[in-house]
C-alpha cells in the first residue's frame, strides 16, 4: 500500500480511492465524517501519530526557524521512534481494504497523511513522518496533486 503526505487544504482535490486521515491535535471544524462531492471519504484521524497534546507548542523557534532546532519537531521524532511500525501498517492495510470493498473503488487504495501546514512551511510534522516511515523502509513523500 501507498503512503503519502499531504495538507487538509488538499483533500478538495482528491479521487475516492484517496483515504485522508488526519495527524493533526487539532482538526479544522470541517473535518467531520462524510463523503465530499468529489466521493471521498473524510473525517479519518489516526491518533497514533498524532502530536502528544502537551508537545504542540515549541517555545524554542515558535515554527519559525530551523525544524531541527525546534522541540516540538525532537519530541514528536521521538513520540514517533515508540509506535510499532508493523501493527501501524498493518492497521493501514486493513482500513484500506475495508474501504476499497465499502466504497466499491477500483484503484489500490492510497493513505494520506494530513498536516495543517503547507509543503513549504519547514517546522511542520510532515518531515518527522517521512523520515519516520523512511526509517522502516516505506518511502513515503508529499502527494502531487
Amino acid at each position: 500500500m501507498k503512503i503519502y503526505t499531504s495538507y487538509f487544504y488538499k483533500v478538495r482535490f482528491m479521487k475516492p480511492y484517496m483515504i485522508p486521515m488526519s495527524t493533526a491535535i487539532y482538526d479544522p471544524s470541517w473535518w467531520k465524517i462524510n463523503i465530499d462531492k468529489n466521493g471521498v471519504y473524510n473525517g479519518l484521524r489516526c491518533e497514533i501519530l498524532h502530536p502528544e497534546p502537551h508537545n504542540d507548542i515549541c517555545t524554542r523557534c515558535k515554527h519559525t526557524s530551523n525544524p531541527e532546532n525546534c522541540e516540538f519537531i525532537t519530541n514528536y521524532r521521538n513520540q514517533l521512534s515508540k509506535i510499532n511500525f508493523s501493527k501501524l501498517i498493518e492497521g493501514f492495510n486493513f482500513l484500506g481494504m475495508t474501504m476499497k470493498d465499502t466504497l466499491k473503488f477500483e484503484e489500490d487504495p492510497i493513505i494520506v497523511l494530513l498536516v495543517h501546514e503547507a509543503p513549504d512551511n519547514k517546522c511542520s510534522e510532515r518531515k518527522a513522518l517521512q523520515e519516520y516511515f523512511t526509517s522502516n523502509g516505506m518511502l513515503v513523500t508529499e502527494l502531487d496533486i
